[in-house]
């Protein structure tokens, strides 16, 4: 009988193995390390833009209870002149400050119509995702600009959540 000895061979083998499990692991690591790399930096951008919108949103909401107070101090009526330029003022800030809300979400919120009768504003529009929809109907309520806020319809379309919303707010 004929001994054949495979030990060589399964040595060679064996090693070989060995080598290869290690490059698999370290390239499982290189690739795990770098995906974290690229998702911090990509949190770390989404994160440094919206504070840049949260600033501007404070100084806009700044502006506008600087406006309020300006106008409830001054109760001299007789000057109509001047009481029309404070309302122009005031047109202009909220008209800012609406822009200001709808860049920071122009791209998930749209508004197609807003309409008001006395005190209350009705806005009506489409979001991306419910997702966006919450984030944006969050923010609006944080300002304090409407201290009542309802949302009277949400009907999801095929790609877009259609929304109609009422904002009470109190006359100055």
């Amino acid at each position: 009988m004929v001994t054949i000895n495979l030990f060589p061979w399964r040595q060679r083998q064996q090693i070989y193995q060995q080598r290869m499990l290690k490059k698999i692991i370290g390239v499982a690591f290189l690739l795990t390390t770098v995906a974290n790399i690229i998702l911090y930096g990509a949190l770390l951008h989404k994160e440094n833009h919206a504070r840049l919108r949260l600033a501007a949103i404070k100084r806009e909401l700044k502006r506008y209870a600087a406006l309020q107070a300006r106008i409830a101090v001054k109760t001299n009526f007789a000057a109509p002149i001047s009481m029309t330029k404070e309302l122009i003022e005031e047109q202009e800030t909220i008209k800012t400050f609406f822009a200001r809300m709808g860049e920071a979400y122009a791209a998930e919120v749209c508004f197609t119509s807003l309409a008001r009768e006395q005190n209350k504003m009705t806005f009506v529009g489409r979001a991306r995702s419910p997702n966006d929809m919450s984030q944006f109907f969050q923010e609006w309520q944080n300002t304090r600009l409407f201290p009542e806020m309802q949302i009277e319809k949400l009907e999801q379309r095929h790609d877009a959540l259609k929304f109609r919303w009422q904002g009470i707010f109190h006359a100055l």
